[in-house]
């Protein structure tokens, strides 16, 4: 068991010298957490999948901010998510973002993103169902966020 707060924490903690460095703004927001809320979840493996979305984001962020988000609806549905301003995704590329080894070959996310293999992802998405999820859910636009 374990407080949402502090793994928000942890990863503030963690993040925010490398977003000052690429000169990013960082919020993080909870919005309907009760101050006595506690995650009876895989802590690890929830922080493996927010640091990866946390590492894309940046490395496809250039300007503006990330956003890491906590919410907790009256059903007792609780999201976790990353927001940002970076390149987006095309939609033709969209498809190969969980697929094994799918990294987008566009010239643009080959020069911000030269080292990764394309397994991130799919590891991710494959954690968020092991802990009940539906998986990982994303919307993009070119040239405005994720």
């Amino acid at each position: 068991d374990f407080d949402p707060r502090d793994l928000l924490t942890s990863l503030y903690q963690l993040f925010k010298h490398q977003l000052n460095l690429k000169g990013l703004d960082f919020d993080v927001i909870v919005e309907g957490l009760s101050a006595y809320t506690v995650f009876c979840s895989d802590k690890e493996h929830l922080m493996q999948i927010l640091t990866n979305l946390l590492s894309n984001a940046i490395k496809f962020t250039k300007k503006g901010k990330i956003v890491l988000y906590l919410q907790q609806f009256t059903s007792g549905e609780t999201r976790f998510g990353v927001r940002d301003t970076g390149i987006g995704i095309r939609e033709e590329d969209k498809p190969k973002l969980f697929q094994m080894y799918g990294k987008i070959e566009a010239e643009e996310y080959h020069r911000l993103n030269n080292r990764g293999v394309g397994l991130g992802l799919l590891i991710s998405n494959q954690l968020a169902r092991a802990l009940g999820a539906d998986g990982i859910h994303f919307e993009s636009t070119y040239g405005e966020g994720s």
